[in-house]
């Protein structure tokens, strides 16, 4: 038997996300996990970046996040790593929801977390996964201006007769 339990003293309420203590503010990019044994992989994974945990799991992560959003909005770019079941699933959503826009991303595991990823893909899957298969988080129904749609839209665009552009047609 294993206890996988983090005890704490003081109000559950007003803790900070796991780790937040060992980064000042600021910096080029912040990850956040669902669990803290998933920080301590991601850390030992990414040894130089920013890993922090949420403190209470998905159920109360939009809370964690916004008591914490102003330091997390300190850095470049935000990487929320959840759980990849359905609950870790909505709550990166309804978090990144939170975050400024253009400035978080979503990363997508083959496996349940980060641990369970390290365990089947070893160190340098999880980085990459990580690192460059996370997704920029952005709302339904915007497209990004180089989305192969835009261009078709522009080609076959024709004006409304009663709009008023500010360039010629």
């Amino acid at each position: 038997y294993k206890d996988k339990s983090f005890p704490w003293i003081g109000d559950k309420r007003k803790a900070c996300l796991f780790g937040q203590h060992l980064w000042a503010a600021g910096g080029n990019k912040v990850f956040v996990t669902e669990g803290e044994i998933d920080a301590l992989t991601l850390a030992e994974a990414l040894p130089t970046w920013a890993v922090v945990s949420l403190p209470n799991g998905a159920k109360d992560a939009v809370n964690a996040i916004r008591a914490q959003l102003e330091w997390l909005e300190s850095f470049r770019e935000i990487v929320l790593c959840f759980y990849s079941d359905t609950p870790g699933k909505e709550a990166a959503q309804k978090c990144a929801e939170l975050i400024s826009p253009g400035k978080c991303k979503i990363v997508t595991l083959p496996y349940k977390d980060a641990n369970e990823m390290w365990l089947h893909g070893g160190r340098q899957d999880l980085r990459n996964q990580v690192h460059y298969q996370a997704a920029l988080y952005r709302p339904d129904g915007i497209i990004c201006g180089n989305d192969p749609r835009i261009r078709e839209h522009v080609i076959n665009f024709t004006p409304h007769s009663d709009a008023h552009y500010p360039w010629p047609l």
